[in-house]
């Protein structure tokens, strides 16, 4: 059977990724990038790379009959959807005023 990746799966676990990583220094969340609190943005970091990984190592098909049995493929429309996951993971990260809150979610 043909590996498809189904960009809801990918998307679930770039989420999860980003939303599994919480503080790791523990403190129950409170507080943003405000009063000397630093965001830690390790954990985004990682799910980008990692989802960029996947996303050049997947190849395009209308429905993988023309991909080879042992390579990932999705079609157009998820491809889409999954580089604007990340996009909009780029410019959370790229954001000097995120909160941790937000850099999490």
């Amino acid at each position: 059977m043909k590996k498809a990746i189904l960009l809801a799966g990918i998307v679930s676990i770039l989420a999860l990724a980003i939303i599994g990583c919480g503080n790791p220094a523990g403190g129950g969340g409170g507080g943003g990038n405000g009063g000397g609190n630093e965001v830690n943005r390790t954990a985004l970091q990682n799910a980008i790379a990692g989802a960029e990984a996947l996303l050049a190592a997947t190849y395009q098909s209308p429905n993988g009959a023309d991909v080879h049995l042992d390579k990932y493929w999705t079609n157009a429309e998820q491809r889409l959807t999954f580089q604007n996951a990340i996009a909009a993971a780029r410019a959370v990260l790229a954001n000097d005023a995120a909160t941790q809150a937000e850099v999490d979610a």
